[in-house]
């Protein structure tokens, strides 16, 4: 069975997480503030029902007992309750929120990960994923606040074809690797990487 460690390093999730990201950043393009922030509540629930789906595992470990286990269980609940709050409309109110989500995250991932031992690599995939997923809206949600003034300026629809060109692009060479997984990764892992970010530098283009 996979760790957790393990399954942040497989190839395909590096994969799946560059396209993530790449897709949360073309969905602001497309969508009002207001469905951007639908969409950021789609996968909050989603990485909601991910965590419960581990609080279920764990209710079952046979390693983890009595104080341990529920302050494990605590700490998810206290995630919960962030991704809980709602549609976060001014721009003040998202990054607190965001603040608050990402620091839950990230208390998971130095502590309790090491915890989930027990749990099925099925539900630790799903975890993964939904985290990822999650971050990478969370990020893009950011620059709806830029476009809506954007939006309004001249030249505005050439770049939006510029960007969306861009990252379709990229979508298509990361489904290409994604067929030779095992090829040379290290090679195109830094690609992939520089790819990404001259995508949120052309985000950032946008708005100057």
């Amino acid at each position: 069975m996979a760790t957790i460690r393990e399954i942040r390093e497989a190839i395909n999730t590096k994969l799946d997480k560059w396209e993530a990201d790449a897709t949360a950043l073309e969905a602001q393009l497309s969508l009002t503030k207001e469905k951007a922030s639908e969409r950021l509540e789609t996968y909050k629930q989603r990485f909601s029902g991910a965590l419960e789906q581990l609080k279920g595992e764990i209710d079952k470990s046979q390693q983890l007992v009595g104080e341990k286990k529920q302050q494990l269980k605590t700490q998810l609940d206290h995630l919960q309750v962030q991704l809980a709050l709602g549609k976060a409309e001014a721009r003040e109110a998202y990054e607190v929120q965001k603040g608050k989500i990402q620091e839950g995250i990230a208390s998971l991932k130095t502590g309790a990960e090491q915890q989930f031992g027990e749990v099925s690599e099925t539900v630790k995939k799903e975890y993964v994923a939904a985290e990822d997923a999650l971050e990478a809206e969370l990020e893009a949600l950011g620059v709806q606040f830029e476009l809506e003034k954007t939006k309004l300026q001249g030249g505005y629809e050439e770049k939006k074809k510029e960007l969306t060109d861009k990252i379709s692009k990229f979508k298509t060479d990361l489904e290409e690797k994604r067929q030779k997984a095992g090829e040379k990764f290290s090679t195109f892992e830094g690609e992939f990487s520089t790819g990404l970010e001259q995508i949120k530098k052309a985000f950032s283009s946008l708005f100057s």
